[in-house]
């Protein structure tokens, strides 16, 4: 976050909108989105590796991006999402930042935002 401040760029905060979505569906469910290892399998009982999403995890993920996308107001990002993407519901505002001051055009690799 503060990166993107420093540089004018927005900003998704992707592990809070993960975390709240894993706390709504619950552990089990959560689970069952992760990879199954046989190695930690077996060591586990059964449980996933808890690392690597399969495709099911890679989806909830993947729509948590999304809805960040949607909420960052004045990024035109969100006009290219498919009928599909804007049916996901927006993320709450207190997890995106637009972070650009009025007047100023976001930095790039080569050109740092100016200091205020």
């Amino acid at each position: 976050a503060q990166a993107a401040k420093e540089i004018n760029a927005p900003y998704i905060d992707l592990h809070e909108l993960i975390q709240r979505k894993y706390d709504e569906i619950g552990k089990a469910k959560v689970d069952y989105l992760y990879m199954p290892d046989p190695d930690v399998a077996a060591k586990t009982g059964g449980r996933p590796e808890g690392l690597h999403t399969g495709w099911n995890g890679a989806v909830v993920n993947a729509e948590r991006v999304v809805s960040g996308i949607e909420a960052l107001k004045g990024v035109p990002l969100a006009s290219y999402l498919n009928s599909r993407g804007k049916a996901i519901p927006v993320a709450p505002a207190e997890c995106v930042a637009v972070n650009a001051a009025p007047d100023s055009k976001p930095a790039t690799p080569d050109k740092p935002a100016a200091a205020k």
